[in-house]
């Protein structure tokens, strides 16, 4: 009997749903109504709502941070710039949505690409491969990129720095 009345007012709170209301529920404080915005936001959406998305994306709890680079895939190919504020977030999200953000290093620009050279101690060692394998890949590797490897691979505070100078012993 509860099933009817509960099937008709979700049937009308879906009815009711209009672009402000999900543009409100993105800007709230609580993860359940971001996560249904996020949900429920097609592409044009996603780009007209872009800063909020990536200032969620630095500041929401990870299962709103890999939902959203989840649903962002393909913007990663289409356009490296526009995916900066992502790249940014590199140091401050946590280790999983670290992991599924590298698995885009290949559309990254050079200067990201840079940029999380400077960043190394925050990977974790599988990490790591995933990004000397995408500078092996490169046919020049930026002498301000080489620079931070060495940098990186002479610190005896780094336990993964031997992956790094094997990569620059093997690479060079």
């Amino acid at each position: 009997m509860h099933g009817d009345i509960k099937d008709q007012i979700k049937a009308f709170t879906v009815a009711q749903q209009t672009e402000q209301m999900w543009v409100r529920m993105l800007n709230s404080e609580h993860t359940n109504y971001q996560m249904y915005a996020l949900e429920n936001l097609d592409e044009n959406q996603y780009k007209i709502n872009f800063s909020r998305v990536s200032v969620l994306f630095k500041s929401g709890i990870p299962l709103v941070r890999s939902f959203i680079i989840k649903n962002l895939a393909s913007s990663f190919s289409q356009s490296p710039t526009t995916m900066q504020p992502f790249w940014d977030a590199l140091p401050y999200i946590d280790i999983n949505t670290r992991s599924l953000l590298l698995q885009h290093i290949d559309f990254a620009s050079d200067a990201t690409v840079t940029h999380i050279s400077t960043q190394l101690s925050v990977l974790t060692k599988n990490q790591l491969l995933k990004y000397l394998e995408h500078l092996g890949s490169k046919k020049v590797i930026s002498t301000e990129v080489l620079k931070n490897l060495e940098r990186f691979s002479a610190s005896n505070k780094e336990k993964n720095a031997y992956l790094v100078t094997e990569f620059l012993e093997d690479n060079s």
